[in-house]
């Protein structure tokens, strides 16, 4: 009896890709390229280096897991427009084990409040400019962040911290919210 076997082996980069993740995808990018852009707004009013980016980040999830008070696996909500800070966030979960649940500012307060009753997160980050539906969302003692100094004080502060990898390829990062049709 012969078996069928594929004429040509794995390549050993497929294989190899298979065990990356997104913390360990930025940390290589930053360390090749430190001083080519990374990111920026679409003002270009913010723009960050691969290392300043990496060094904002490192903080970020060194916060999420330290004075945030989350461990790998626990959620923390977003409710905010398209900006940097949500990347910033996104990578932070990636680096934290922590896991980002993206909430819709479009929606109504008991959207909102339904949403961040399925999620349980530990904690809330906002745009300034949704503070008021966070408020009317009846988020209770919720702690919560808002974009802007006390954002900037946390990515800012301090050296940057050298992070143990906490996530596998198979590692949750983001929970997106859909409205669940078909069709």
């Amino acid at each position: 009896m012969t078996t069928d076997t594929p004429s040509s082996p794995i390549l050993p980069e497929v294989t190899a890709a298979g065990g990356l993740t997104i913390d360990l995808l930025f940390a290589r990018q930053a360390r090749a390229t430190p001083q080519a852009p990374a990111l920026a707004d679409a003002g270009g009013e913010v723009a960050f280096t691969y290392d300043a980016l990496f060094a904002r980040v490192s903080r970020l999830a060194a916060w999420l897991t330290g004075p945030a008070g989350l461990k790998p696996g626990d959620r923390f909500a977003v409710l905010a427009e398209n900006r940097t800070e949500y990347v910033e966030l996104l990578l932070a979960a990636a680096m934290s084990g922590t896991i980002l649940a993206a909430i819709n500012w479009r929606l109504a307060p008991p959207e909102v409040a339904h949403c961040l009753r399925l999620v349980e997160p530990g904690l809330i980050v906002a745009s300034p400019r949704h503070e008021g539906l966070l408020r009317d969302a009846d988020c209770g003692d919720l702690p919560h962040l808002l974009f802007g100094p006390d954002f900037e004080a946390i990515a800012m502060a301090g050296p940057v911290p050298d992070l143990p990898a906490v996530t596998g390829p198979e590692s949750g990062l983001v929970i997106l919210y859909t409205s669940g049709t078909t069709g």
